[in-house]
């Protein structure tokens, strides 16, 4: 199914007409003839793909792989992968020089071209050998098919063995993610500290490598508490701080939550939005004692756009200590909400925020040093710091991100 050329993304559904390859390509091309010319007779394909782009007729093709978002919508990858589909989809639609298309790795869906479930010469006919780009967005490229292939690695620190995740998925996750750097004309990364990790890992790679920084995760804006657990926080008295993160070894929770505990009249309540990852019994096992202990506050393991717009609104400041990251929604996202963060200070997170944070060593074994810095982050802010932050949070955008795509895209197509 496609939809017409006025800048929709359009979607690329697998026929169950055909009995063969050779007819189900047929099929499709005589789809996107019927679609480009829908008041002519057409009886038959009478050409091929690359035929119609050489001549004008039909738009070079960017796939961008769904998978990951299917599969954890709510992720940072997830939103990331969604709001550049969208920025994309919004940028000039009636100037863009190609189509944009959905595939999904694994997936059956109408929506989609199931690339798991699609033999290759299949693929290849349909999709055609040229002017064609597929964009991943995690660690799987097709080994050919595709005159262009684009990867976004949101991290890469499975590229040697660390704390944070099993060692068994790290080994498998390195080979994969190596094989697609090899595979790749153009590597995106989403900062500076992700790029000089690749190049030290892997210091021979023959793409070109784009810092492409991501957008905020929804516009700041005053949002009213719908759910009826997140209401009563929003509309009570008491300040509380905010953390929105997997509880997860490499997300480092247990460094404040150890600050907490036994903390006289702790001054603030705290909510936290997220689910169990590797390695997080020990931090939602201290999170489980404190709330018995009279801390105020809940724990949602998700929450809906509108309830995470209406926490960042009213909340008093913003956490995320993490040991490692590969950009760092919330602190973007607390900078554009013009709310205090208490974030590790490490690479990644200082790209976004430079000296628009409060920042703590993901280290730190001084329980007072820690509350010292939770404690600073409900006091009002100075309106030098809010000008700060107003001005760190713009340099990030969507329609940026777009911009950046669209010069790579235009570039690989000018070489094929």
């Amino acid at each position: 199914m496609s939809s017409n050329t006025t800048g929709q993304v359009h979607i690329v559904a697998r026929t169950q007409e055909s009995t063969s390859s050779r007819k189900g390509n047929f099929y499709l091309v005589y789809l996107a003839l019927a679609n480009l010319f829908p008041s002519s007779p057409i009886q038959k394909p009478v050409t091929t793909p690359s035929f119609l782009i050489k001549v004008g007729l039909m738009k070079p093709k960017i796939y961008l792989d769904i998978t990951p978002w299917q599969r954890g919508p709510t992720t940072g990858v997830g939103t990331a992968i969604h709001e550049t589909l969208q920025a994309l989809r919004h940028h000039r639609p009636t100037e863009r020089p190609f189509e944009l298309r959905l595939v999904s790795r694994d997936l059956p869906s109408p929506q989609a071209l199931s690339l798991g479930a699609t033999k290759q010469n299949r693929i290849n006919q349909v999709i055609g050998e040229r002017n064609s780009i597929f964009h991943g967005f995690e660690l799987k490229l097709p080994p050919a098919l595709f005159s262009k292939k684009v990867v976004t690695l949101f991290d890469v620190w499975s590229l040697e063995p660390n704390p944070y995740q099993d060692p068994k998925f790290q080994k498998v996750k390195s080979k994969a993610l190596i094989r697609t750097i090899h595979r790749a004309d153009a590597i995106v990364v989403t900062c500076e500290a992700v790029k000089e990790k690749l190049l030290k890992s892997i210091p021979r790679i023959r793409a070109p490598i784009f810092n492409i920084p991501l957008g905020p995760s929804f516009p700041a804006e005053t949002a009213k508490p719908e759910s009826p657990k997140v209401k009563p926080y929003l509309l009570g008295k008491r300040p509380f701080l905010l953390s929105v993160a997997t509880f997860e070894k490499r997300k480092n929770q247990c460094l404040w939550l150890r600050a907490l505990k036994n903390w006289p009249d702790c001054p603030f309540d705290l909510v936290t939005v997220g689910k169990k990852g590797f390695g997080g019994e020990e931090a939602l096992s201290l999170l489980k004692e404190l709330r018995s202990e009279g801390l105020g506050g809940i724990d949602l393991e998700l929450a809906s756009p509108s309830d995470l717009r209406s926490l960042y609104f009213h909340c008093s400041g913003v956490i995320l200590t993490s040991f490692d990251e590969g950009f760092g929604f919330p602190a973007l996202d607390a900078l554009s909400f013009e709310k205090p963060l208490l974030i590790s200070d490490i690479f990644p997170l200082r790209e976004i925020a430079e000296e628009a944070a409060i920042y703590v060593s993901p280290l730190e074994t001084d329980l007072n040093v820690v509350r010292s810095k939770l404690s600073q982050l409900i006091e009002k802010p100075n309106p030098s710091w809010v000008a700060l932050a107003k001005s760190r949070a713009a340099r990030f955008s969507w329609e940026g991100s777009a911009n950046a795509h669209v010069r790579i895209y235009q570039s690989l197509l000018g070489e094929s």
